[in-house]
């Protein structure tokens, strides 16, 4: 597959600016391991949706705050823009790391602002990744679980 023929139109209902940031997305199929990462450092932006309304049976439900993008992009050393949530903004600095968006136009300006600037991109993905990898690895939340559960142990043992 060339990657003209990834290449996917925006919608129709998307706001004009969109349309003009996302002429070149690329849809890569099913990607897994390194093919997955070398696909993703091809880009210049990775942009880390998150479902924040979810509809189940006529009934709101809280949606993700957090995906496995949130950590992977940053390990492996992309750029990229996430949704705006509070649990998200507790792991990155927007202005140095990793820039955030709660509506389509703020997305399309944060496209806009870093579609051209390269050295400000590799900044932010360097930042970044420094923060993510180790501390948000598997053996990093592992030990971190650990340490939470010998203070809980720790302070039941003491009577607490």
């Amino acid at each position: 597959m060339t990657k003209q023929d990834r290449r996917q139109p925006g919608p129709v209902s998307t706001p004009q600016s969109f349309r003009r940031a996302s002429r070149s997305r690329a849809c890569a199929g099913a990607l897994q391991g390194r093919s997955y990462v070398n696909w993703l450092r091809q880009g210049r932006i990775c942009v880390a949706p998150v479902t924040r309304d979810v509809l189940i049976n006529g009934t709101h439900q809280p949606g993700d705050e957090d995906t496995t993008r949130t950590y992977e992009l940053a390990a492996a050393h992309c750029f990229f823009i996430h949704r705006r949530t509070g649990f998200v903004q507790t792991l990155y600095d927007e202005a140095g790391e990793v820039p955030m968006y709660d509506t389509p136009d703020e997305l399309c300006a944060k496209i806009e602002r870093y579609r051209d600037d390269a050295r400000e991109r590799d900044r932010m993905a360097t930042n970044a990744h420094r923060r993510a990898v180790p501390a948000y690895s598997l053996d990093g939340r592992a030990a971190r679980i650990v340490e939470i559960l010998r203070e809980f142990r720790q302070a039941n043992t003491n009577g607490e």
